[in-house]
């Protein structure tokens, strides 16, 4: 199968793009960028693509006949559909600016099906859709794909057609580049002698140290830090016991416990 089409037992899908740029910069290669050329990839196979524009609501707003000309010209050449996304009328009132154009997207997927609908992770557009499918209250939901990192290949792909248009300058690439190299840097290598005298200084330390003032200092510092009082003298003086970093550290995390990221 030739790369890019669609296998012909494969029905064509009604896809949404959204993003929060209607092109993006092909010289910088941000998510722009990306959501734009994944919608011409998808309408490259078949697939019928709505690029849903959502500018920020703290910038420039486009006026209709920008919306025009932009929008015939993303058809013309690449059948892709643009369309600016609507105001909301069930913005919920409080609701700060940078939220407003998240809520809008999800009552512009309850009005138009499709059958996927693709996000970039900045901008935040994606939260009250995702929201609304996982709690159970978005009515026949598309399936949603949010891309959390822009894909690298298409990166690349746009900054290397960047540099060679000399759209983007690269010193040492595409402009003052030096006819030959003039001379070479040495890198610093570490010797594994220093690891071992390191360590073995850190055994020394704990052999000689007095363990009794290192044991009372942890366990103050234990007891500040459950009084929720200010850690740092009982960390002072800790250190002055010669307690380490990492018996320090230890202390603390009995005590406060491991963060750990929530999950989406």
């Amino acid at each position: 199968m030739p790369k890019g089409k669609r296998q012909a037992s494969q029905k064509p899908r009604n896809v949404c793009v959204v993003s929060e740029v209607e092109f993006g910069s092909t010289a910088t290669g941000d998510h722009g960028s990306v959501t734009y050329a994944l919608a011409q990839h998808l309408a490259g196979t078949g697939d019928t693509v709505t690029l849903l524009w959502a500018p920020s609501p703290l910038g420039s707003q486009p006026d209709d006949q920008e919306i025009a000309r932009l929008g015939k010209w993303c058809f013309d050449n690449f059948l892709v559909r643009l369309e600016l996304l609507p105001p909301s009328p069930e913005l919920l009132r409080g609701t700060e600016s940078s939220d407003k154009n998240s809520l809008a997207v999800y009552h512009y997927l309850k009005q138009n099906a499709f059958d996927v609908v693709y996000f970039a992770l900045e901008g935040g557009l994606a939260h009250f859709s995702t929201l609304a499918k996982r709690t159970g209250v978005f009515p026949d939901p598309p399936v949603i794909v949010v891309l959390a990192h822009e894909p690298l290949m298409w990166k690349l792909e746009a900054n290397a057609r960047a540099v060679e248009r000399k759209e983007q300058t690269i010193v040492g690439v595409n402009k003052y580049a030096m006819a030959a190299e003039v001379h070479k840097t040495d890198i610093l290598q570490i010797d594994e002698t220093v690891r071992d005298h390191q360590l073995e200084r850190l055994a020394h330390v704990k052999a000689t140290r007095d363990g009794g003032a290192v044991a009372n200092a942890l366990d103050k510092l234990k007891l500040a830090a459950k009084a929720n009082e200010n850690t740092m003298p009982s960390i002072i003086e800790a250190v002055g016991a010669y307690a380490t970093v990492e018996e320090i550290c230890v202390a603390l995390r009995d005590v406060y416990g491991i963060y750990e990221e929530p999950a989406f």
